[in-house]
């Protein structure tokens, strides 16, 4: 048994002899956290812990390389409350190195986000954006230096970004593929002579557009890719020949952690691996991070806490009316705030209990989104032509779209809107006669490329595409508050 276990020790050491000295650091990775600081098995204060905990162990911040690959700022009232400015505050609490910027940490406009990124300590970087708003402040790639190494981090933000956005800034951004950004910079990448490259992109592992597999053979120099925006769970997986790829969900639920060997005689890396830690219900919130970002969270607190003006009765009624169709709620609310007599509303609706009343954090919830009211002028053939569009994509999705101002006819072999009939039932027919029509900016930027049509319309200027800015949640909240009181006045008359 003694020779057993001298054999083996003697194989052990021989295999350890293989190697030079072997250093190791550890890459903590979120995405797509859209402002989720509290949640009951999630958010950021209940993963604290766990992070500060890895950081530790990899033996401090010197060891180990923090990034974030964007839909940070979006999502939550906590968030939206300050544009994204929390969210930089908390990467800051834990010293991330990088932010990618998703498409949704663009949605509070180019000017919130470059303040932002001037409050982030570390780098925020994506080399596929070009903006004069954004000159200076977004870095296509930079390299850090972690226990001695020299990791080179390229970012990257989705491609489709424009297909998300439809503001008047949106127009001076310029916004490239992967592939071919990757292509303009890697000569200056490797002139650097880094130990370790690491793509951090938001984008997940396939697209139209572009695979990651294909990505890997045409740059096998990149060792690490971390994902995002697809909200997939992936706690490690090789892509390729050489490349390590994993993505780290969604809603702040769990966060990524790599280790990566690297031996020093050999000048290679010699092992990854990485696992998805999830974030643990019973965990205790993070008292520093907490204080930290105390004042904001109360002042948030007042703000959305309050309730809407009206009497309780009428806004129970509006509350069950909101429950049982927010769609023709919206869509009402938008045809209202911007003057037309249509309006068609083709994001993903919420649903709202009742039971919890009417605040203005129930309508923050109804609508997430950073959605301004747009316009568009159509005629009766170019309306079809949108509708049909958004009743066939949405299909897809188990969902349809909300329309206030006209009613319509489909075929029922072909789908085809085949009659628009107007609010005095007359019919709206032919390329004469124009209206102009209420859209959210989410929706004539293409619905994010499922929208292709509107997203042509939206670009024509004979079809006088207007942005008013108007957040489409505020004209819902607005439009809310005064149908209740005019009931109220009413109810009061009748007495």
């Amino acid at each position: 048994m003694r020779g057993t276990v001298r054999i083996i020790s003697l194989l052990l050491l021989l295999m350890t002899g293989l190697h030079g000295a072997v250093r190791e650091i550890t890459v903590i990775h979120t995405t797509d956290t859209h402002g989720r600081i509290y949640g009951n098995s999630n958010g950021w204060l209940k993963a604290a812990p766990a992070i500060r905990q890895e950081i530790t162990a990899a033996g401090g911040a010197g060891n180990c390389l923090l990034i974030d690959c964007g839909d940070l700022m979006q999502g939550t009232p906590e968030s939206a409350f300050s544009s994204g400015a929390i969210m930089v505050k908390i990467l800051n609490e834990f010293a991330y190195d990088v932010w990618v910027p998703g498409n949704h940490d663009f949605d509070f406009g180019s000017d919130a986000l470059k303040m932002n990124i001037s409050r982030f300590r570390g780098d925020a970087l994506a080399a596929n954006v070009e903006s004069p708003t954004l000159t200076g402040t977004i870095k296509p790639w930079r390299i850090f230096e972690k226990n001695n190494l020299k990791i080179a981090v390229i970012g990257m933000t989705t491609p489709n970004l424009l297909n998300y956005l439809w503001r008047p800034e949106s127009g001076r951004l310029q916004v490239s593929g992967i592939e071919s950004s990757l292509g303009r910079i890697i000569a200056a990448v490797r002139q650097s002579k880094p130990d370790i490259i690491v793509l951090a992109i938001h984008h997940g592992q396939y697209s139209k557009d572009t695979t990651l597999y294909d990505l890997t053979m045409k740059y096998p120099e990149i060792d690490l890719i971390l994902g995002g925006h697809t909200h997939q769970d992936v706690s490690g997986m090789k892509i390729g020949r050489n490349c390590w790829f994993a993505q780290a969900g969604h809603a702040a639920e769990c966060f990524g952690k790599i280790n990566i060997a690297w031996d020093d005689e050999a000048k290679k890396i010699i092992r990854i691996s990485s696992v998805l830690i999830p974030v643990k219900a019973d965990t205790p919130e993070d008292k520093a991070l907490h204080q930290a970002i105390d004042d904001d969270l109360r002042a948030v607190s007042d703000y959305y806490s309050t309730p809407l003006t009206g009497s309780p009765e009428r806004i129970k009624a509006m509350t069950g009316r909101l429950a049982a169709d927010p769609g023709a709620v919206i869509v009402r609310a938008m045809a209202e705030s911007s003057g037309t007599g249509i309006a068609l509303f083709a994001h993903g609706r919420q649903t709202i209990k009742p039971e919890l009343g009417l605040s203005r954090k129930t309508v923050f919830y109804l609508i997430p989104y950073e959605d301004t009211v747009c316009t568009l002028t159509l005629n009766a053939d170019e309306f079809k032509a949108v509708l049909h569009e958004q009743l066939t994509q949405l299909k897809k999705y188990k969902s349809s779209p909300s329309l206030y101002g006209v009613t319509f006819e489909t075929d029922p072999r072909t789908g085809d809107v085949k009659k628009l009939l107007l609010p005095d039932g007359m019919p709206w027919q032919g390329t004469d006669k124009k209206i102009k029509a209420a859209f959210s900016s989410f929706a004539l930027a293409g619905g994010g490329g499922s929208f292709t049509l509107l997203k042509e319309y939206a670009a024509d200027s004979k079809n006088l595409p207007e942005n008013s800015g108007a957040l489409v949640r505020d004209c819902v909240r607005k439009y809310i508050e005064k149908i209740v009181a005019a009931e109220n006045k009413t109810e009061k008359n009748d007495r």
